[in-house]
């Protein structure tokens, strides 16, 4: 058994499974005690996916510039698969920041919801990374694979960028 979840013709990889399974989980989570305190809380939770999609996907084309510079179109082409994990997920933070900065009625709720959505993927990614023997998907970024050659030691993180 590979990496993928094989239902007949359709292909789902497991990575994508265990994302939106953490979606799903959060937003059940978020809206329960939004409920329970008499609020709504759809907005924020497509306002925070929405947050979260668009910064991974601006952080990976900033990393990639050059490869998008000739074509501005590319870069809302994501059949590339380009996505800086990291990038959404501080973008999530980000946001839920805000709420409680603004003293939102609804940050509760919605820091409940992250907190549960992360639990979920990075402990989801890990396992997978474990099982399958690969690296972790989320920490395989430039930055990510710096610091995890830097872990073998002996090599300085300058190094492991290119600067020394």
């Amino acid at each position: 058994m590979g990496q993928t979840l094989q239902l007949g013709p359709l292909t789902l990889p497991w990575p994508l499974i265990v994302l939106f399974i953490g979606w799903f989980a959060a937003t059940h989570l978020a809206e329960r005690i939004a409920r329970k305190q008499g609020l709504k809380i759809e907005r924020h939770i497509w306002l925070i996916a929405l947050a979260g999609l668009v910064a991974a996907r601006l952080a990976f084309v900033a990393q990639y510039a050059s490869a998008y510079g000739s074509n501005a179109w590319s870069i809302i082409d994501i059949r590339d698969g380009g996505w800086e994990p990291i990038a959404g997920l501080v973008a999530i933070g980000v946001y839920v920041l805000a709420l409680w900065v603004a003293q939102s009625k609804v940050a509760k709720a919605a820091t409940a919801g992250t907190a549960l959505f992360a639990a979920i993927w990075l402990g989801g990614s890990i396992g997978l990374s474990l099982r399958y023997r690969t690296p972790i998907t989320i920490a395989w970024s430039t930055p990510g694979a710096a610091l995890l050659i830097t872990s073998l030691g002996g090599v300085s993180y300058g190094e492991a960028i290119g600067a020394a």
